[in-house]
């Protein structure tokens, strides 16, 4: 069995196409679908999706760009909640008292 496994997802052509119909699968029973590159640009999916590793690269590595805006801030908080991450909810709540203390 693993070695159907590994033929189906070593073939890229298949592996795209299957991963194609997942998402739009998942599309059609009425859940937002994102691609990689879509949850790491985004603080709120990527905390409603508990990367919380990404999510910390994500606010370091852009803090001198642009601080986290105070709705998505909400947001972030919100879904760190929802997902019951105390630690992601504590980071960000530093983040933001940090911020505020630069500003």
């Amino acid at each position: 069995m693993d070695n159907y496994f590994s033929l189906v997802f070593n073939n890229s052509v298949l592996k795209k196409l299957i991963f194609n119909h997942v998402r739009l699968i998942s599309a059609r029973n009425g859940r937002k679908v994102y691609r990689w590159n879509e949850v790491i640009a985004s603080p709120r999916v990527m905390a409603i999706h508990n990367y919380f590793d990404h999510l910390k690269k994500y606010l370091e590595d852009n803090k001198s760009k642009s601080r986290l805006e105070e709705i998505e801030a909400i947001s972030v908080l919100e879904n760190a909640i929802k997902i019951g991450s105390l630690e992601m909810l504590q980071y960000i709540l530093d983040y933001i008292h940090n911020d505020k203390k630069t500003n």
